[in-house]
């Protein structure tokens, strides 16, 4: 019980302070406010990390690229033919805020085995295009889902050997379609962040109020370094959980403006399971939800009281510099033993060369991610369990190589270099558990942090365009596909493999 509650407030506080802090002026020095600008800070600070940003900023606007041609081991200076198989993979991902594009893929295994093709991936617009198998680029438009269903070898009525054979399945998945059709995504997309931005902002309000701030100078140790530093101390206990789910509970169940949202976005849907809410007693959706709000009400109290026999006390440290809200350190106890312990040290974790994790107060297992260079020449970082190092990673951006070395298990060497927003990575070699061997490939990825999205195909087949028989022809190509691959009988005998 004790561990459930603290996961839903510790969860509470991190997305209300994360929403709450966004909407407060950073010269606002309360406790209250600099704890939840810490919190917002951690996320967007992470995304500016050296080793994050290029991803980050993929993932935005840009591009990633992907081309294998070979995989293949040498062992005692032979090739094995168990690894050496006809293997080909290219294609490039598109990232934008809106959509997804997954362009020029081109797989190859084997003698018979091959796929290419692309794919779009949007609020108004899917499609997949393949050139081997299906020939074809197939669909779906929002506006034209409902029709193209109805259209359709998949309809109830269409009297086809794939109809969906169920009629109430069939008009539930109709109308629905039909719903979403009409839907206009942006202006729910608009009413529900306003609405998430509100009760972000009230229920932190609410932690706020029940929840025990101090804040106070101190000198404390971040990644063993002593530094005069801001502490912000949370303590709350099983009566403060227990009043401000009440408050919370209380919140939601007199809030008009959900119970506007969620008519304005589920009317067009009662239609659609109007045999499943009349069974239940209910004429809508709406009406369903305010039936469990009402029930939500009534055992809030039971909830409370159960909430108040668990007796616990937990306290969450926050550390910041004296004049920034700059998230430090932060650690959690409950009944004063160390839950964990997360520490960035004096920089905070955009400019941090140590991020560490104690959890349940065991220093022997401390998790720490080091790094020990990151100049012009050259950058090392390492992962440690403990004093045990895990992983290390060396690159030579003079040569332009790197070296990934895990546990002295697997050793992956390869080039990478960096020209304006374009990250290349070879990998050339791998020493892997294959005895003595090692297996080789031939894998690039390149990292383009702006690269505009083409425009996506207009014209295309929908599933009211898909006939039985071509179906019956893919089908039968599939079931002709021979994987190849090594068998047992391919494999050498290796007993360190």
């Amino acid at each position: 019980m004790k561990t459930k509650i603290l996961i839903i407030v510790i969860a509470a506080v991190v997305v209300a302070g994360a929403a709450v802090g966004i909407g407060f002026a950073i010269y606002n020095n309360t406790p209250e406010v600099v704890a939840a600008n810490a919190i917002e800070g951690v996320f967007r600070d992470f995304a500016e990390r050296d080793e994050i940003k290029p991803v980050a900023n993929m993932l935005e606007k840009g591009s990633l690229t992907i081309s294998a041609s070979e995989l293949y081991a040498k062992y005692d200076g032979e090739r094995d033919d168990a690894f050496d198989e006809e293997f080909e993979l290219n294609g490039k991902v598109y990232f934008s805020k809106d959509a997804i594009m997954l362009d020029e893929l081109k797989f190859e295994y084997g003698q018979d085995f091959k796929l290419s093709g692309s794919a779009y991936i949007s609020a108004d617009k899917i499609y997949v295009q393949e050139n081997e198998i299906f020939d074809a680029t197939i669909g779906l438009i929002k506006g034209e889902l409902a029709d193209d269903l109805k259209d359709s070898i998949f309809a109830y009525d269409s009297e086809s050997d794939f109809a969906i054979p169920d009629e109430e399945a069939y008009n539930i998945i109709l109308a629905v379609l039909e719903y979403y059709d009409e839907l206009d995504t942006k202006e729910l997309e608009k009413d529900a962040e306003k609405l998430v931005k509100r009760y972000s902002k009230d229920i932190y309000k609410i932690f706020c109020e029940n929840a025990e701030f101090e804040a106070e100078n101190d000198k404390v140790k971040l990644n063993g370094e002593k530094k005069s530093v801001r502490v912000i101390t949370i303590k709350f206990d099983e009566g403060d959980v227990a009043e401000m789910v009440e408050q919370i509970c209380e919140y939601i169940c007199e809030d008009e403006e959900l119970l506007e949202f969620i008519e304005k976005y589920t009317e067009d849907l009662d239609d659609a399971f109007e045999e499943e809410l009349n069974d239940a007693g209910y004429s809508s959706i709406a009406d369903a939800y305010e039936d469990f709000i009402d029930i939500l009400d009534d055992g809030i109290d039971s909830i409370c009281d159960e909430i108040k026999e668990s007796e616990f006390k937990i306290a969450i440290e926050i550390v910041t510099p004296k004049l920034s809200s700059t998230l430090l350190k932060l650690s959690v106890s409950v009944d004063k033993e160390d839950l964990f312990e997360l520490d960035f040290g004096p920089k905070g974790i955009k400019k941090t060369n140590i991020i560490s994790l104690t959890v349940a107060g065991n220093k022997d297992n401390k998790i720490e991610y080091e790094v020990r260079e990151n100049n012009m020449s050259e950058y090392k970082s390492e992962l440690r369990v403990g004093k045990q190092e895990i992983c290390e990673i060396e690159v030579d951006r003079k040569k332009d190589t790197f070296e990934i070395n895990v546990n002295d298990y697997i050793e992956i060497s390869g080039s990478m270099s960096k020209k304006g927003d374009t990250t290349t990575i070879e990998f050339e070699e791998m020493v892997m558990p294959y005895g003595e061997g090692k297996i080789y490939s031939d894998l690039t990825i390149v990292i383009d942090e702006k690269d505009k999205m083409p425009d996506p195909e207009k014209k295309f087949d929908s599933i009211a365009d898909i006939k039985v028989e071509d179906i019956e022809e893919w089908m039968e190509k599939i079931s002709e596909i021979d994987f190849g691959g090594a068998t047992e009988e391919d494999t050498p005998m290796n007993p360190e493999w």
